[in-house]
């Protein structure tokens, strides 16, 4: 009996650590994504695009001043 419990418990381990290594490679993999995206999304060289497109607008009369 002890020794069935014992195997219980060790696949149990090893079932907990396969799916602990697999959910840390899906977080990981979610992060960078999520990482990536808001680098996209945030760019510094949108953000000064958008400021030169608006002062352009500004310059030529197209927009006027907020």
């Amino acid at each position: 009996m002890e020794q069935i419990e014992e195997a219980r418990i060790d696949a149990a381990q090893s079932v907990r650590a396969e799916l602990e290594g697999k959910l840390s490679e899906l977080l990981r993999a979610q992060v960078r994504s999520a990482v990536r995206r808001h680098l996209t999304n945030h760019s510094p060289v949108r953000r000064a695009g958008a400021w030169l497109r608006r002062a352009g607008e500004l310059l030529s009369g197209e927009r006027p001043p907020r």
